[in-house]
C-alpha cells in the first residue's frame, strides 16, 4: 500500500490486444528496392512523430510536490521528506519494490536515515537493485540519475556522484529548472498532501488543486457507485464510453506498467473521444522523479501512437495531430488552465 495515498500499487491495467504489424512486399527483381524505399519511408514518418512528442510539453495532471523550500531548507526529517540525500528518489514507489525484492522494514529505515553514510545506504540496497532496477519506478530513477546527474549506472563506483549530484541540485529555483527544462512539463497540477489547498510560491508552475483527503473517506470503491444519465454503471472502457462527464487521467499509470499503459492508449484512442483522455500526471514527492515518469510517458505514448499508424488505424497526420491535445491541450481545457493563469499572476502569495 502507499503510505501517503492508501491505495494499493499494482492494481491491474486493462489488457489491449498487442501490435502485430509486418511490412508486406510483393515479389520480383524490384522488391528489394520497394522495401528499402518504404522502410525509409516509414522511418522518416515515425521519426517526425517522434520529435513532436520530445518537442511538446506535458501539463502534468497530479503531483503531491511539497514546496521547494521545504526541499531547499530541509532540516529534520518529517513524514514526506525522510532524508536530504540520494534516498530520497527511492523513498516514493521504488521503496515498495524493494521491500518486495527482499529489503527488510529495519535494513530501508537504515537506508532512509539521514545520519546513514552514502556508502552504507548503497550496501543496504545493492543486493535487491538487480531485481528492481527494471521495473517503472527503478526506471524511473535511473532515468533522473542519468539526466540530472550524469550517471549512467548505479553502482558502488557511481555513488559518489550520484551523492555530489542530488546536493548541487538542491538549490533554490531547482524546481523549475527540474520541471520545465529535464522533464518538459510545462505545469502541474498539486495536489497537497498537507492541506486541503496550499498557497504556493510558484503558482504558476504549482497550480493547486483542491485536496479532499483531510475531508474523510466516502468509505468502498466510489467508482462503483458511479452510473450515467440512464443509471448505468460503468464496468469497462465501453461503459466509461457512455460517462460524458468522465475523464481517463493516466497519472501514475506508467510507472505501474509502461507497456500496459501503452497498450491502453492504443486501445483508447479507438474506442472513445480523444479529448477524454490525460496522459500525464507524475504522481511524485521527489521532483527529480518526474523526470523520469515522464521520459517514460513519452516514450510510451510515442510508441503507442506509431503502433496505430504502422496497423493502419491512424493516418500519419491523425497521428500528429493528437499530440498536441493529448500531452497538453486536454489537461489545459480541463482545468480552465488560461483563466487560472491570468488570476494567479497576481496571487498576493507569490514570490
Amino acid at each position: 500500500m502507499n503510505k501517503q495515498t492508501g491505495i494499493s500499487r499494482r492494481r491491474v491495467l486493462a489488457s489491449a490486444g498487442t501490435a502485430a504489424a509486418g511490412l508486406f512486399l510483393g515479389t520480383g527483381a524490384t522488391a528489394p528496392v520497394a522495401a528499402t524505399t518504404a522502410t525509409a519511408s516509414t522511418t522518416r514518418k515515425t521519426d517526425d512523430l517522434a520529435q513532436l512528442v520530445r518537442r511538446t510539453s506535458f501539463v502534468d495532471t497530479h503531483e503531491p510536490l511539497v514546496e521547494e523550500d521545504r526541499r531547499t531548507q530541509w532540516s529534520k526529517p518529517d513524514g514526506r521528506l525522510p532524508c536530504h540525500d540520494w534516498a530520497l528518489l527511492f523513498s516514493h514507489y521504488l521503496n515498495s519494490d524493494l521491500q518486495v525484492a527482499g529489503l527488510s522494514a529495519k535494513d530501508q529505515k537504515e537506508f532512509l536515515a539521514p545520519t546513514t553514510p552514502s556508502e552504507r545506504k548503497w550496501a543496504l540496497v545493492e543486493p535487491h537493485w538487480p531485481a528492481v532496477k527494471n521495473t517503472g519506478y527503478g526506471q524511473v530513477v535511473r532515468i533522473a540519475a542519468r539526466q540530472l546527474y550524469g550517471v549512467d549506472d548505479l553502482n558502488a563506483r557511481t555513488v559518489p556522484r550520484f551523492a555530489e549530484g542530488y546536493q548541487r541540485l538542491v538549490k533554490p529555483g531547482f524546481y523549475a529548472a527540474v520541471l520545465h527544462r529535464h522533464a518538459g512539463v510545462e505545469s502541474c497540477q498539486v495536489n497537497s498532501l498537507d492541506a486541503p489547498f496550499s498557497e504556493s510560491r510558484q503558482p504558476l508552475l504549482l497550480m493547486q488543486d483542491i485536496s479532499i483527503l483531510s475531508f474523510g473517506s466516502t468509505g468502498g470503491d466510489p467508482w462503483n457507485r458511479i452510473t450515467d444519465a440512464a443509471g448505468q454503471k460503468a464496468t469497462d472502457l465501453a461503459g466509461w464510453h457512455r460517462m460524458n462527464d468522465a475523464v481517463i487521467d493516466l497519472c501514475w499509470a506508467w510507472i505501474i506498467s509502461p507497456t500496459a499503459s501503452e497498450r491502453f492508449v492504443r486501445d483508447f484512442l479507438v474506442t472513445a473521444p480523444a479529448n477524454k483522455l490525460l496522459t500525464f500526471g507524475g504522481d511524485y514527492i521527489p521532483v527529480e522523479c518526474v523526470v523520469g515518469h515522464a521520459a517514460l510517458a513519452r516514450r510510451g505514448l510515442t510508441r503507442a501512437l506509431q503502433g496505430l499508424v504502422a496497423d493502419g488505424w491512424l493516418s500519419r497526420a491523425d497521428a500528429l495531430d493528437l499530440v498536441e491535445p493529448l500531452m497538453r491541450g486536454n489537461a489545459r481545457r480541463i482545468f480552465q488552465l488560461e483563466e487560472k493563469e491570468r488570476v494567479l499572476r497576481t496571487a498576493p502569495w507569490a514570490t
